[in-house]
């Protein structure tokens, strides 16, 4: 759940929105939350994207159980703590499928999730932890992106590889093959690129960023 408080209430001179705004929030569970993109259309056409935060599994249904009059809800992130998805920090990835099942013995009737994300593939990561016997319990799917999702996930990762592999051959070319003074260019941040490491820019509009770059300074 996330809570904030007044003195967090973004105040201005014109008439208060029919949702306040909120220059800050609170997530008061060592647990994980969901990163939501929901789309806004007019006339067949987006006119905005937004990013909503929501704290556990139910309302996360409600919401996409509600009728939305010209919104859809875009892909999901799932955001864990560090102990829950094995990395020592919080991490956020693209979700796949939720999987709630019932751990019921003598005295005590638990609910657990499985929720499959996308980490170098398709990967379950546990609302509990696992002790052998209850993830071994039948499923019942809440939430499932489908296999076309998946697809684009891994026809991006293909090209992200592909724009690496070109990022590389090009700083061994403009460092006329100084193993070196390439390597140190990409694994430094740049401030012609906002900071950031060209190994990392593989995104598509980062790449052509980097190829401009490059293309100007062979020049």
């Amino acid at each position: 759940m996330f809570h904030t408080v007044m003195g967090a209430q973004v105040r201005t001179m014109f008439d208060e929105h029919e949702s306040p705004e909120w220059r800050f929030v609170y997530h008061s569970l060592n647990c994980e939350w969901f990163y939501i993109t929901k789309i806004e259309w007019e006339d067949g056409e987006p006119t905005g994207v937004y990013m909503m935060l929501i704290g556990d599994v139910a309302e996360l249904q409600l919401l996409l159980s509600a009728k939305l009059k010209a919104t859809t809800i875009g892909n999901i992130y799932l955001v864990t703590p560090g102990h829950m998805n094995g990395t020592g920090h919080w991490n956020h990835n693209l979700l796949l499928k939720i999987d709630e099942v019932d751990d019921v013995y003598p005295g005590c009737a638990n609910i657990n999730h499985i929720y499959t994300i996308h980490r170098n593939g398709p990967t379950e990561l546990y609302s509990s932890l696992p002790d052998g016997e209850w993830e071994k319990n039948e499923r019942v799917v809440l939430y499932d992106a489908g296999p076309d999702v998946l697809k684009v996930v891994e026809s991006e990762m293909d090209e992200q590889s592909k724009r690496l592999a070109s990022i590389m051959l090009a700083s061994a070319r403009l460092h006329k093959n100084d193993a070196s003074a390439s390597n140190l260019w990409l694994l430094t941040p740049n401030l012609e690129f906002g900071g950031r490491r060209p190994i990392d820019m593989t995104n598509a509009v980062d790449y052509d960023w980097v190829q401009s770059h490059i293309s100007k300074s062979d020049s």
